[in-house]
């Protein structure tokens, strides 16, 4: 489940940057305007384990995240398994962050510290389309957990 993890919290990352939408619904979208550094991920597999990583495994050598949401509606993301940057824009609506329409992010959590984040739907069925494929047990839920810098 280690290496599927691994994966999963670099593709999700990088789908936020090719976002769009309008600014209807309980979510201001210039709350989310700044630099966030992934602090924790947590993954609930169809068995029911848990897999957290969280910010001191970044010091050991994991998966380094930090996205950056600009009022323009443009954004950034990069993490150390990339070479460069993934420019990108993005909208809120609701309480969702969309890409191209389709809702990615499910927001929980949005103040002036902390972006908390838990994978739509769809973002789940394309995970689990990648665990079926590489024989691993397929996920009930994925949480991202930013803070602001």
């Amino acid at each position: 489940m280690k290496k599927l993890f691994y994966l999963l919290v670099a593709l999700i990352g990088v789908s936020v940057f090719f976002t769009s939408c309008s600014k209807d619904g309980t979510i201001q979208e210039g709350k989310i305007v700044g630099t966030w550094s992934l602090v924790k991920a947590t993954a609930t597999n169809e068995n029911g384990h848990t897999e957290s990583l969280s910010a001191d495994y970044h010091e050991s050598g994991a998966v380094y995240q930090k996205m950056v949401f600009r009022a323009d509606g443009s954004c950034s993301y990069i993490d150390d398994l990339m070479e460069e940057p993934v420019q990108g824009t993005y909208s809120v609506s609701g309480d969702f962050i969309y890409e191209d329409g389709i809702p990615i992010y499910h927001i929980l959590t949005l103040n002036n510290k902390k972006l908390v984040v838990e994978l739509s739907s769809l973002m789940m069925s394309l995970i689990n389309l990648v665990a079926d494929i590489l024989e691993e047990p397929t996920m009930k839920n994925v949480k991202l957990e930013y803070k602001r810098q």
